[in-house]
């Protein structure tokens, strides 16, 4: 990929990753430039759709691969502020999550009884899904590999 780690650093406000250079800034204006360049081009809406969808499929791939680098240019207490951080945030949306799911079913208590369960937020449980199954994969990667 084209973006090095040693232009970026953790984001402090939301997730991700944002530039600490003039290399990352610039790294961040082509990203958006070519972006404005698929949105403005007189070209048929498949076509932009697709471009979009395989540029933004690249950019979160990029951005992937540079914040598993970051881990090996920062310091070890940059890495477990970053950890605790994440942590905390993890934790806070599984709560948040839950809090809902609750909530819903005790607004729904009567479906709830009766065996419905169409009155369940689908993408929030897929959400808890995920979580489960990256912790668990997770939890199985570290300990093989203590």
């Amino acid at each position: 990929m084209i973006g090095k780690p040693e232009w970026f650093t953790y984001s402090a406000f939301g997730w991700g990753i944002k530039a600490k250079t003039w290399q990352g800034y610039l790294h961040g204006a082509v990203v958006a430039a070519v972006l404005f360049l698929i949105l403005g081009l007189p070209i048929p809406e498949i076509v932009e759709k697709w471009g979009m969808g395989i540029w933004m499929g690249l950019v979160v791939l990029e951005n992937a691969s540079i914040m598993t680098r970051l881990a090996k240019i920062h310091d070890e207490r940059e890495n477990l502020q970053q950890m605790l951080i994440s942590r905390n945030c993890s934790h806070a949306a599984f709560i948040t999550m839950m809090a809902i799911l609750c909530f819903q079913i005790v607004n729904h208590w009567h479906s709830w009884q009766a065996g419905d369960f169409s009155f369940l937020d689908t993408s929030l449980l897929i959400v808890l899904g995920v979580m489960v199954a990256v912790k668990a994969v997770s939890n199985w990667y570290v300990r093989k590999t203590i």
